[in-house]
């Protein structure tokens, strides 16, 4: 708005700006701004500016236009002040803020940004330019809006400085602003580094907002504000703010969705009070039980502690390990807060599918009425942006439910992860694809089964369950469409036949990534079948199934075909080459030696390739041409440290080495010519070749190792991760004492067959300061209590297979008190235990998710009690710990483990000479059993028994029984499972 012409002269007065601080770098910053306020000036009138120095600026502006802009200077020249009457008037503000101000003022272009928002709202708010605060407001409007905003660190610092000046100030509409921005972005802010910086009111209404959008789980949020807390809770901040409670934010956490693992573990090792008051209320009752399947008898006021949390822009939803989710929950959490009355809402599980039956042939059958439209009529809620689903380990979930609850709220989703759900069979991709046509990856992977590997079958038996289906349910597979699916895993799936696979591959044409390890009902001719239709396969995992002869010539023709495209589409030479980019088949012996090295010499593009325990030799490997691996697994095959070498030459992208079990990596071997002049000679040339991967993760290897290997790879394991040595490998005491210097990043060290000692075990511990896996298994050395001591916090799981056979009931209390985060224990050989050492071991680790006990004699000789309080456990071994575990202990354990999925034991341990085998709708979790059974063999020299020493127990057999989506197994083998 232009001043008033006349008596222009009269209206002239000269500020001199003084700024507390330096504002300019040098001259030229200076001279830049004074050009940029040149052109403020919308008419012929000139401001006269001259810079005194980097503080002060004098600066010649319009009275009237101040005046009409600027309550302070309308106060300050038109009220009874001297300052009215002066025309020179000193101003003690920052310099860039009030010349932002003053251009402002003049019309010119403003430009606000999350670093000058609060010295330009400070400056307003001072100088009364009341345009310059709405200006402020619509910025933020407009940028606020942003509902996925990349928030960084110094991002969330700058909003949190904005927010405590508008606290301050009293700016209500600018909090109502930001809490609603950072609500929706809340998914984001909490993996910030400056998370913890959140003031304690900003955070509570951030997680009391009703949108509160988190990116994947309730976990995720749970352990941000633990982590928050961690840093906040000792400050001084709160203890002067009286009525004040920081742990009241874990109010907001609806607890009733976090996993039993992470409520016992995480949780209960960093406020262990917090977990003690949970565990005595209704909700963990519901969590902790497998038996309650809906929540008819839940308080009113707990019901809402298990809506799923959700809203409009959720993109990702993970209830991973919630084994407590059921199809009622998915319902109610459809209704949105409010709008239903818990005391009034169905209880019956029938009851509620009828109301949503109903729903769904409303909306199939309705023409005019669009989707959206019968969500608002039925106040239903709708996650229109919902893509990935995860509900791994949700066994109470029916499949049924799911495919209705996607219909009706998420028909937009592209992925879906449901491993360990047993109870979903393969034909709910026929009904996936009905329900989310745009679906692209779905996860129905289940432990791999324990006969999966080449074990001796004594007998085999199944037994279908009642009213189960002989076939898949593929009701309208001719008709379903599955054209978008490209990345599926049925890893370990013993239901999945060969019709399901031809299925699949009619439907699924652009199937690129595919896993099928350990599917061992699968044949050779299904297998290839699949692997005929689907051209675009870029990942095959078939490991532990019958992948023979039909299939490999399925891959050699894909190949052919291949290149034959190559040639058509680029004018590239003949050689086949293969379009795969992951192989895996481990355990696969039946493939045809000749046409296994053949396809290796079109394997060019191969990232990732395991042919683990299968008769693979260094003619195979001599094939390979590839220049592109960066994960090799040849564990327990033939091939020779001279031929390992050579390929590791020629790929020093190798991030993954597993060659652990090729007892010829120490030997020579005769074998072609290799294109490469240099050659590689024993161990010392595979060390050579080693010491050239400059990025090497992981590790693990057996024989042709030295003990002073980690001097010579110390270039390639700067970022290793992992290590194992196994059998006929030496790690000397040198070379423990090296880990933390070599290998700074070690997560996982596990070996087998080695010797150790107190100094090496204790400096691992110490230094490793990522360490969270620890393996010594059959290891000689001096091993003393010295190791337990060691507090060593990080520690996920410790394996400690007869190597501490002096363990006592205190020992193992020292242990809980040190290495307080575990979550995996195995104990073997530990003969001085007690049956005590169950309530050391439920006490001091109640989150423990994988139990393994054995040869710890006397520890359930009066049965087992207080295990049964560990009830995150999801694999429980227990062998040869004394006869007292009571006949019906597979039923009670399934009822009192809700994640329990595989169960062992010995006969010798049954205290009334055998174990019940539960019905399959009371096995719940549970989808594995083995039963180890012992024989006593006496000496051969004891004739009838005179000598008077104890027979020898000696293993007879293993029954393996296995539940699926239809049947049950059961499965008498040889070897010890």
């Amino acid at each position: 708005m232009a001043a008033s012409s006349s008596n222009l002269d009269d209206d002239i007065v000269v500020l001199e700006v003084r700024s507390p601080e330096a504002c300019f770098d040098d001259s030229v910053g200076i001279e830049r701004r004074i050009s940029e306020i040149d052109a403020w000036e919308l008419r012929d009138e000139e401001l006269f500016i001259q810079p005194e120095n980097d503080r002060i600026m004098k600066i010649r502006v319009h009275r009237n236009r101040l005046i009409e802009h600027s309550t302070y200077f309308g106060s300050l020249f038109g009220g009874g002040f001297k300052e009215s009457s002066l025309d020179y008037l000193i101003v003690e503000w920052n310099l860039v803020t009030f010349m932002e101000t003053l251009q402002f003022i003049y019309g010119g272009p403003l430009h606000v940004s999350f670093t000058n928002f609060v010295p330009l709202l400070e400056g307003a708010l001072f100088f009364g330019v009341e345009s310059l605060v709405m200006q402020c407001k619509s910025w933020c409007v407009q940028t606020l809006s942003s509902k996925k905003m990349k928030i960084s660190g110094e991002l969330l610092r700058q909003l949190i400085e904005i927010w405590n000046f508008v606290v301050d100030s009293g700016l209500h509409v600018f909090l109502d602003l930001y809490t609603d921005f950072l609500a929706l972005n809340f998914g984001e802010i909490m993996h910030c580094e400056s998370f913890k910086e959140l003031p304690h009111a900003l955070l509570k209404a951030c997680i009391s907002h009703p949108l509160l959008t988190v990116h994947s789980s309730e976990r995720d949020l749970c352990e941000a504000l633990l982590n928050w807390l961690e840093n906040n809770c000792q400050c001084s901040k709160f203890s002067s703010k009286i009525g004040e409670n920081p742990f009241d934010i874990l109010e907001k956490v609806r607890i009733g969705l976090l996993p039993l693992e992470f409520i016992l573990g995480q949780l209960w090792v960093k406020f262990p009070s917090i977990v003690a008051s949970f565990r005595t209320t209704t909700i963990f009752d519901h969590i902790s039980c497998a038996r309650i399947n809906n929540h008819s008898d839940i308080q009113v006021g707990y019901l809402e502690s298990f809506r799923l949390r959700l809203t409009q822009y959720s993109e990702k939803l993970d209830l991973s390990g919630c084994q407590q989710v059921t199809g009622m929950m998915l319902y109610f959490s459809l209704f949105p807060p409010g709008t239903v009355d818990p005391r009034t809402f169905p209880s019956s599980f029938e009851k509620t599918r009828d109301i949503f039956l109903k729903l769904k042939s409303e909306r199939q059958n309705s023409v005019v009425v669009s989707g959206a439209s019968l969500h608002r009529s039925h106040r239903m809620a709708f996650f229109s942006d919902l893509q990935e689903l995860n509900f791994s380990c949700c066994w109470r979930i029916d499949e049924g439910d799911i495919i209705r609850w996607l219909q009706l709220s998420s028909p937009s989703l592209r992925v879906l992860k449901s491993s360990y759900c047993s109870q979903l069979k393969v034909s709910i991709l026929d009904r996936l694809s009905e329900a989310c046509p745009l679906i692209k990856a779905v996860d129905l992977s289940v432990d791999v089964s324990p006969v999966a590997q080449k074990v001796s079958v004594l007998q085999i038996s199944r037994e279908q369950y009642l009213g189960s289906q002989t076939f898949s349910n593929w009701k309208r597979w001719s008709q379903s469409k599955l054209s978008n699916l490209t990345n599926l895993s049925l890893k370990g799936r013993t239901d999945v036949t060969d019709d399901d696979l031809i299925k699949i591959g009619a439907l699924s044409h652009s199937l690129s990534v595919l896993n099928l390890n350990g599917c061992i009902s699968l044949t050779d001719y299904g297998i290839g079948q699949l692997l005929s239709s689907c051209k675009q396969l870029r990942s095959l995992h078939a490991a532990w199934t019958s992948f023979g002869q039909h299939s490999i010539r399925e891959l050699l023709s894909d190949s052919a075909n291949h290149n034959n495209s190559r040639i058509l589409d680029h004018g590239l030479n003949s050689d086949s080459s293969s379009s795969l980019v992951e192989l895996d088949l481990g355990g696969c012996k039946d493939i045809d030696r000749t046409l296994l090295i053949k396809y290796m010499m079109s394997a060019f593009s191969l990232s990732y390739l395991s042919l683990r325990d299968t008769n693979f030799d260094d003619e195979g490997l001599h094939a390979f041409k590839g220049t592109s691996l960066e994960e090799l697994d040849l564990s327990e095959t033939l091939v020779s440290g001279r031929a390992l070498a050579y390929i590791i030459g020629r790929n020093t992208g190798l991030n993954v080495l597993k060659v652990r079990g090729c007892k010829l990596l120490s030997s020579y071997s005769d074998w072609p010519e290799v294109d490469d002049p240099r050659s590689f000679l024993g161990n010392g040339g595979l060390f050579e070749a080693l010491s050239g991967i400059p990025s090497l993760q992981e590790l693990s290897i057996g024989w042709g190792l030295s003990g002073f290997f980690l001097e010579t790879l110390r270039p390639a394991l700067r970022y290793l991760k992992s290590l194992t040595v196994g059998l006929g490998g030496s790690l000397s005491s040198q070379a423990w004492m090296l880990l933390p210097e070599i290998c700074p990043s070690l997560e996982c060290v596990s070996v087998c067959f080695q010797v150790v000692s107190d100094e090496g075990i204790v400096n691992a511990l110490q230094n490793l300061r990522y360490l969270h896996t620890l393996e010594l298994q059959h290891c000689l050395g001096e091993i003393t209590r010295h190791c337990l001591s060691v507090n060593a916090y990080n520690l996920k799981s410790i394996k400690l297979d007869r190597v501490v056979p002096w363990m006592t009931d205190d020992d193992l209390t020292i242990l809980t008190q040190n290495f307080r985060s575990l979550s995996q224990l195995s104990l073997t050989g530990c003969k001085l235990l007690t049956s005590g050492a169950q309530h050391i071991i439920a006490s001091g680790w109640p989150g423990l998710t994988s139990i393994h006990l054995e040869d710890c004699s006397n520890i359930t000789v009066h049965g087992v009690s207080n295990l049964l309080e560990c009830k995150a456990i999801q694999n429980l071994f227990l062998r040869h710990n004394g006869s007292g575990i009571q006949r019906n202990f597979i039923s009670e354990a399934a009822l009192k483990f809700p994640s329990l999925r595989t169960l062992s034991l010995d006969l010798c341990d049954a205290c009334d000479d055998g174990f019940d085998t539960p019905h399959y709708l009371e096995r719940l979790s549970l989808c594995t059993v083995k039963l180890a059974r012992c024989k006593f063999e006496r000496c051969a020299f004891d004739f009838d028994g005179f000598s008077g020493s104890a027979p020898r127990i000696k293993h007879s057999q293993t029954i393996v029984l296995e539940w699926n989506s239809r049947e049950i197994r059961t499965t008498i083998v040889m070897e010890r499972l």
